[in-house]
């Protein structure tokens, strides 16, 4: 059996490593590049959708065969784009935790962007977890869980250039439609920043299978219930391999 590689597209104020789990679980090597203003980039300019997908067609590219095609919130928007420009490169994609809409609460997100820069993200923890992460995995304050608050807590203020940029992208529906790869569509039961209605949406105009909603997982899944997430994506990509 031919395995192809996958290539899994992180959140806003993560990095590749919030893949490692899923990377042990499945057993698969995952390629998850930090995008650009975030991560190991993180002292670079960051991109809107569009440019972040430049980075990740281009990385596709030069592999060599079809890639499983992953993305999480911030990162879905980015494989929407990708996967419609990619085409037959794309031997699967999963969207985990977004929409294909502008975003429809502005105000809300502008706020938070205000807040990342002045008092900048070690003194709004809270209000990140709260908006990443459901009240399940909150409350049991586990390892991933503390791990992550620390994470946060070390973000610089320029995080708010990016976020500002994923809270402003453009329609994203056009992209949808044109992607020609299977689909699988995850959602997290107690998620505050979007709903499992909005991945139905996208199920019901482009007609996959209806998302799988991880009960006690917020906007995070894959940090979240890792081991939920990789048994639905290993059965996925062993589907849609020779």
């Amino acid at each position: 059996m031919s395995r192809h590689p996958v290539v899994a597209l992180h959140s806003l104020f993560f990095d590749g490593s919030m893949f490692d789990d899923i990377a042990v679980l499945t057993g698969r090597a995952i390629i998850a590049p930090d995008h650009r203003g975030q991560g190991a980039r993180s002292a670079e300019a960051p991109g809107d959708v569009d440019a972040l997908a430049d980075d990740v067609c281009a990385l596709v590219q030069d592999l060599e065969e079809p890639v499983h095609l992953v993305g999480s919130s911030m990162g879905a928007y980015v494989a929407m784009v990708a996967a419609a420009r990619l085409g037959d490169r794309v031997r699967t994609c999963t969207l985990s935790a977004a929409t294909a809409d502008a975003e429809r609460r502005p105000e809300v997100f502008a706020a938070l962007v205000a807040q990342l820069r002045d008092p900048g993200p070690a003194a709004r923890v809270d209000l990140l977890a709260q908006t990443m992460f459901g009240s399940a995995f909150l409350e049991t304050d586990g390892d991933r869980c503390r791990h992550w608050r620390e994470r946060f807590a070390r973000l610089e203020p320029s995080v708010a250039d990016a976020a500002e940029l994923v809270f402003e992208r453009r329609d994203l529906w056009d992209d949808v439609r044109m992607i020609s790869a299977p689909l699988r569509l995850l959602a997290g039961g107690l998620d505050r920043a979007k709903s499992p209605a909005d991945m139905q949406r996208i199920s019901d105009e482009v007609g996959c299978p209806p998302p799988l909603v991880l009960s006690r997982s917020g906007h995070t899944p894959f940090v979240e219930q890792p081991r939920e997430v990789a048994e639905a994506l290993a059965s996925f990509w062993a589907t849609h391999e020779e």
